[in-house]
This record gives structure tokens, sequence and C-alpha cells, in this order.
């Protein structure tokens, strides 16, 4: 009875064995599926490391950029600002220039009508030389009528007559000098517009490019907040990046302990599986020697059995 109960569980020993042998050995495949799914994770962890350190560099070039671009910024600023006062100063003497044309060519004008008006005088002294010159030849032909009594008057006549024709050559020179006046006066008036039109365009360019340089201070100035909130974005992910750094460094660090703990529980899997193999070798030679066990007890002929 015992050499059958053995045998019964020697038999029951081999099927657990090999149950356990079988399940081990599914466990083994699983533990080695997730050893490599650690030892993945822990190569992902490591890249995910050296992509967070490419990422610290962009953001450290991204900060000194935003503050080079900030720096560039003012000091556009800083030129468009003197620019816009050379502006405003070259918009004042402009402006002065106007003032000061417009002064000339009412002196311009004056001057133009005062020659009028000498030219008028000049002919009423030519009309009065022409008048004296013919008063004075017709003093000297009554002269000559009153013989020695007019004498004198006849002296008279001819200083008249002199003078007469000095007022006449006076009147000649006083014409000839308002014709070149008047020519002169025609060649300013030309020029006065011409330097009138080049102070129009003068001011209109002034204008424009006021506005211009006021256009751009505006930019400038929305630049400016642009960059300040380009500074804020990249101190907000300077902030993110530690973070990320942080549970990187932690899911690294599991993720190494975690591969090294799938390989000690691998290990320790391969030992259980060989203890398993060893029980199941014994577990054979047991139910060898149960086999054996029982064929020698067989033989023996217990007391009240039968003989056949």
């Amino acid at each position: 009875q015992l050499a059958s109960s053995l045998a019964s569980s020697s038999c029951l020993m081999m099927e657990n064995s090999n149950d356990v042998s079988t399940s081990m050995n599914e466990i083994a495949n699983i533990i080695v599926e997730i050893a490599k799914g650690a030892s993945q994770q822990a190569e992902d962890s490591k890249q995910l490391m050296k992509e967070i350190n490419i990422l610290k560099d962009v953001v450290n070039q991204g900060t000194s950029s935003a503050n080079e671009l900030s720096q560039a910024s003012l000091e556009i600023k800083e030129v468009t600002e003197n620019g816009l006062k050379s502006i405003n100063q070259l918009e004042e003497i402009t402006l002065n220039n106007e003032s000061s044309l417009q002064s000339i060519f009412h002196s311009i004008n004056i001057t133009h009508v005062n020659a009028s008006k000498i030219s008028d005088a000049s002919e009423l002294l030519s009309t009065i030389a022409q008048k004296t010159k013919l008063l004075s030849l017709n003093a000297t032909i009554e002269a000559a009528r009153a013989g020695e009594s007019g004498k004198g008057f006849a002296v008279v006549a001819s200083e008249i007559r002199e003078l007469s024709e000095e007022s006449g050559k006076s009147v000649g020179m006083i014409q000839t000098i308002l014709e070149e006046l008047k020519n002169n006066i025609k060649n300013i008036n030309e020029q006065s517009n011409m330097v009138k039109g080049a102070i129009s365009i003068q001011t209109e360019s002034v204008n424009d490019t006021k506005d211009k340089y006021l256009t751009i201070v505006k930019t400038l100035n929305r630049i400016n907040i642009e960059v300040t909130n380009l500074n804020s974005v990249i101190k907000g992910i300077e902030h993110s990046y530690f973070i990320v750094n942080d549970i990187a460094v932690r899911v690294s660090s599991i993720s190494e302990e975690y591969a090294a703990s799938t390989e000690e529980t691998s290990t320790s899997t391969d030992e259980v599986l060989n203890v398993m193999r060893s029980i199941n070798h014994i577990g054979q030679e047991l139910d060898k020697f149960v086999i054996e066990l029982r064929d020698l007890i067989s033989k023996f002929i217990l007391p009240g059995e039968v003989i056949e």
C-alpha cells in the first residue's frame, strides 16, 4: 500500500512538476519580453535625456537670441528717435525757410512795383526833357530875333538846352538800369518759383519722412511688446524644461531599476526552472524506483495469500 501510495505521489509530483515547469517557462518568456521592454524603456529614457539636453541648448539659444533681438530693437528705437528729432529740426528749418522765402518774394514784388513807378517817373522826366529842349530851341530862336538885347536870354536858352540834353542822357541811363532791373526781377521771379516748388517738394518729403519715422516708432513699440512676451514664453519653457528634466531623471532612474529588477527576476526564474527540472528528474527516478520496488514486492507471498 505504501509503495502504491508512493507511486501515486510520484505521478502527482511529476504532473505538478511538469505543470509548474510549463508555467515557469511561460513566466520566463513573459519576463524576457518584460526585460526587453524594460531595456528599451531604459534606452528610451536615455534618448529622452539627450533630447531634453538638446532642448536645453535650444532654449538657451532662444533666450540669447531674444536678448539680442531686444537689444537691437532698443538700439533701433534710439536711432529712430534721434532721426525723428532731426526730422523735426529739419521741418522747423524748412518752415523758417519757407517763411523767409515768402518775405523775399514779397520784397521782390515790392521792388517790381517800385521799378514800375520809377519807369513812370523816368517817362515823365523824358517828357519834361523833350519839352525843355523844345522850349530851349524856341528861346534860342527868339534870342536871335532880339539881337543884342537877346544875348543874355540866348545864354539861358543854351544852358537850358544843355540841361535838357543831360536830362535826356540821365533818363536813358535810368531806362537802361530799369530794363536790367526788370530782367533781373524776371529772372529772380523764375528762380523764386523754382525755389518755391523745391521748398514745397522738400516740405512734402519732410512730412512723408516724419510719418514714416512715426510708423517705425509705433512698429518698434509693438516689436518690443512682442519681444517682452517672447521672453516670458521662453522663461515659461525654461521653467517647464526643469520640471520635465526632473521627471525624466526620475523616469530614467526608475527604468534602470526596473530593468535591473527584471533581469534579477529572470535569473531567479531560470533558477526556479532549473530546480523544477531537477525535481522532475528526481520524480522520474523515483517513479523508476517505485516500479522496481513493486516488482520486488510482487515476488513475495504474503500470509493467507492464495497461490495461483
